[in-house]
């Protein structure tokens, strides 16, 4: 299944995730949403994931806490259907906000909720 081909952080900051298994993380972030491991770091168990400027830091941790990121993408639909394809757990079905744009969510093995944006159109 295709990834969008233009993929926007939301912001100019990448989410650092804590993580309990860093190899089974990066295995859900590269199937579910389509990112490319750029770096790992092993004596430090930290990896780095990107998709065009759209990039997550992975640190693994014995206890990890959960968090939000929010990303923004040219097109949602078919990212859902890839997450849903590769098993994620979706946390908010795709639905048209009232100004129009895109949006879903789901959570990672580590219960982190990532929330998709898809970008209104110019």
């Amino acid at each position: 299944m295709d990834v969008p081909q233009r993929w926007a952080s939301a912001s100019s900051a990448t989410p650092a995730l804590e993580v309990r298994d860093l190899v089974k993380s990066i295995r859900f972030y590269e199937q579910a949403l389509g990112l490319e491991l750029t770096q790992f770091i092993n004596t430090e168990r930290r990896a780095l994931l990107s998709h065009g400027d759209w990039q997550i830091c992975l640190a693994e941790q014995r206890e990890p806490h959960p968090s939000t990121a929010c990303f923004q993408v040219a097109e949602a639909e078919s990212l859902y259907r890839r997450c849903n394809a590769a098993g994620a757990t979706v946390a908010g079905y795709l639905r048209r906000a009232a100004d129009g744009h895109r949006h879903f969510e789901i959570e990672d093995p580590d219960g982190h909720r990532l929330r998709i944006d898809e970008q209104p159109a110019s």
